[in-house]
């Protein structure tokens, strides 16, 4: 449902600070929207209407991480009895710590960020790459350490230097 009836929308505000207080209870939403007699898309599209109710909606689910912890906590009281009732406890704990973490990680999560800030004078690695760059770039002077021989031909001159000692190669023509 992505749209919404004005009047439906006006009957799901009438029961909007209790559907909010069931989300904030960290209870599932959907099955109470069912009691009141509404279809739980009809949720969604309210809150796609109306962008305020959407932040009440958000807020409301952060808090109910608090909830989930609370739950959490509670549990750890209990001694379980036997084998089963322990690993069924600590599945219930898993999964309580995992919604909590979902809905405000920034208090129930795992993750660790660290910030880290480092100042560097970088004109000395610039000046050293451009210098090897430069190197890299200098034009390579060639030398034939291989003479000549008939039906050879001579290498083409690179340089400013080559182009004048290359009327000194001889050519083709001279040494036949």
């Amino acid at each position: 449902m992505r749209n919404i009836s004005d009047d439906l929308a006006q009957r799901l505000l009438v029961h909007w600070p209790q559907i909010l207080a069931e989300l904030a209870a960290g209870k599932p939403v959907q099955s109470f929207v069912r009691k009141l007699g509404f279809d739980p898309s009809a949720i969604y599209a309210l809150r796609l209407r109306y962008p305020d109710r959407d932040a009440e909606w958000l807020k409301a689910h952060e808090e109910s991480a608090d909830s989930f912890f609370d739950r959490f906590v509670a549990l750890l009281d209990d001694k379980p009895r036997d084998q089963v009732e322990a690993s069924d406890k600590r599945t219930k704990l898993d999964m309580l710590r995992w919604a909590a973490a979902k809905r405000k990680p920034s208090t129930y999560s795992d993750k660790v960020q660290h910030e880290i800030n480092v100042k560097m004078d970088m004109t000395a690695i610039v000046s050293a790459a451009a210098a090897r760059l430069a190197a890299h770039r200098a034009p390579a002077i060639s030398v034939n350490p291989v003479p000549h021989t008939i039906g050879a031909l001579p290498a083409l001159p690179r340089t400013q230097d080559d182009i004048a000692d290359a009327e000194l190669v001889p050519t083709l023509a001279d040494l036949q």
